[in-house]
């Protein structure tokens, strides 16, 4: 019983020392990562270090894909902020958490990006509803105990489908898709059957994650694929930091799973040229 309580106490210390150092962050000065814009939040992101292999890439691709992109589990601006900085025409943050969120809005109204950008306080998932949502900042998900976090804190937020949401740009063309929303990315993926079904020259930026603690079979991988595989796009995962992301043929899946089971998250693209 001692234990079960010293867990309790250590929950909710622990719980109470993430929401100071938010508060903490959300009073620092902004910073020059040398990205093009000034941020405020994540340490990494502060200094423009934050997964640099998909900030290169994006550089590469937003000359050629620069009519939208579109940020779901934005988190506190870093990649919305980034498209600003390289010029693509209309850009969308989707984030469900509300501290997040304050970051987001701030770091966009800073860079004065608030002209072209649409931020949304909301979650993407299969269906129009409510989702609640699990722990601090980039572990921030659906799932409690995601990444073996030990938070307790609960919110509940509106939800709506991708294609609903969007309705008005679809069919997508010479745009890109970042879906970062750990874990989740498959009811994500089944809110928008429409976007990636029609898209034209886009390509979907999918996180997918396989953590050993929650999802113990690579069923849901499998099922992420198909809708793209269906719909003619080419598909690469980022398995070396190196900017360069390495073609992948769909029959390999059992190669792909055991990838994630190594890493637990691995980003995917996923391109359609027509």
């Amino acid at each position: 019983m001692n234990k079960i309580k010293g867990h309790i106490r250590k929950t909710y210390f622990g719980d109470l020392l993430r929401h100071l150092k938010l508060k903490i962050e959300s009073h620092l000065p902004y910073e020059d990562g040398h990205l093009g814009f000034l941020f405020r939040g994540n340490s990494e992101m502060k200094r423009g270090t934050f997964d640099q292999d998909l900030l290169e890439f994006l550089r590469e691709k937003f000359p050629l894909y620069n009519k939208n992109f579109i940020d779901v589990g934005a988190h506190q601006g870093y990649f919305t902020c980034f498209a600003n900085a390289n010029k693509v025409k209309r850009v969308f943050a989707v984030e469900p958490d509300k501290i997040n969120y304050s970051f987001l809005s701030k770091n966009v109204a800073k860079n004065e990006f608030k002209d072209k950008t649409e931020c949304y306080n909301m979650g993407l998932s299969q269906v129009t509803g409510y989702l609640d949502l699990y722990g601090f900042s980039t572990g921030v998900s659906v799932f409690e105990n995601w990444g073996g976090s030990s938070s307790k804190r609960k919110i509940r937020v509106k939800a709506d489908t991708f294609d609903r949401q969007f309705q008005e740009i679809l069919p997508l063309r010479d745009s890109i898709v970042k879906i970062d929303v750990e874990g989740f990315e498959l009811e994500v993926i089944k809110g928008a059957t429409k976007a990636i079904a029609s898209a034209v020259r886009t390509i979907f930026i999918v996180e997918i994650s396989l953590p050993s603690n929650l999802l113990k079979t690579g069923s849901h991988v499998a099922e992420v694929l198909k809708f793209f595989q269906r719909n003619g796009y080419a598909m690469a995962i980022f398995v070396n930091k190196n900017g360069n992301p390495s073609s992948m043929n769909y029959s390999e899946l059992g190669k792909i799973v055991k990838l994630l089971e190594t890493f637990q998250s691995l980003n995917f693209i996923f391109e359609k040229q027509s």
